[in-house]
């Protein structure tokens, strides 16, 4: 009806697909893409309880602490367990997933300090957890470094190939909803985009 839309990202829409054998609905036949909204740039952030403030210290750390450091993510499959798994197989270290029902609660384990790595977006969550001393961003999740984070290396910067980590979202409608409504959505939020 126009009035029922989803927020989802490359998780939902792509990798899930790939990770469970049966989904409760087909990202290619079940939505109506409205638009690209936010594409963020993500950082591998490093908890305080553990020594590493670069990546070649955390790469030495996690060489000497086999299956040791515990990084947490929005749960299997999501971008933030590829590119880490990616950047693990690439640096020959042993990282332990743990994987969290979304985002919010590896946050609140990651701040506690149970788990040592996370991969987030700068967010207030993010920051406040930094301005604590809590955590240290040691690189960017993208192939450039970041605007807000310009003392942070990225990946490509340190040698590290196929690690960027597109966190785009977009909205969807099911599949259905009448085209005008699909179009005006797209319409509107592109305007509102482009607004200062």
């Amino acid at each position: 009806d126009g009035y029922t839309l989803l927020t989802a990202g490359g998780s939902q829409m792509v990798f899930n697909k790939y990770f469970y054998a049966k989904l409760p609905y087909d990202p290619t036949k079940d939505f109506a893409p409205i638009s690209l909204v936010a594409d963020l740039p993500i950082a591998l952030w490093v908890h305080a309880s553990i020594a590493p403030r670069s990546m070649k210290e955390l790469v030495a750390y996690a060489k000497a602490n086999p299956g040791k450091v515990n990084y947490g993510t929005a749960g299997v499959g999501h971008i933030f367990h590829l590119v880490t798994e990616t950047f693990a197989a690439q640096a020959g270290i042993d990282l332990t997933h743990v994987p969290f029902k979304g985002i919010a609660p590896a946050m609140l384990e990651f701040s506690a300090g149970r788990i040592q790595l996370i991969f987030s977006a700068t967010s207030a969550n993010i920051n406040s957890i930094a301005k604590a001393g809590k955590a240290f961003p040691i690189v960017g999740g993208s192939d450039k470094r970041m605007q807000h984070l310009p003392d942070v290396p990225s990946f490509t910067e340190l040698g590290f190939n196929n690690t960027d980590a597109p966190n785009w979202i977009g909205l969807v409608a099911p599949v259905g909803t009448p085209a005008d409504l699909v179009a005006r959505w797209h319409r509107e939020i592109v305007r509102a985009l482009a607004s200062p």
